[in-house]
C-alpha cells in the first residue's frame, strides 16, 4: 500500500527479526562446530586404541621372546 495511509514499518520487528536470524546463523554455527570437534575427538581416542593395542602386542611379543616362551 502506498500513499499516506501506507502503515508505518515497524523498526523493532525488523531489528528483533534481524537479531533473531543472526542468532540462529550463530547457534548452527556452534552446533556444526562442536559436532566436527566430536568427531576429531572421537578419531583421536580411536587412533590411541589402536596405538595402544599395538603396544600391547609388541610388549606381548618382546615379553614372550625375552622369557623364552
Amino acid at each position: 500500500m502506498d500513499g499516506p495511509h501506507a502503515p508505518e514499518p515497524n523498526l523493532y520487528v525488523a531489528w528483533y527479526e534481524a537479531w533473531r536470524a543472526e542468532q540462529e546463523a550463530r547457534r548452527e554455527a556452534q552446533a556444526a562446530a562442536r559436532r566436527q570437534m566430536q568427531r576429531e575427538i572421537r578419531w583421536m581416542v580411536y587412533a590411541l586404541l589402536v596405538w595402544a593395542a599395538a603396544a600391547g602386542v609388541a610388549g606381548a611379543i618382546a615379553l614372550a621372546l625375552w622369557t623364552g616362551a
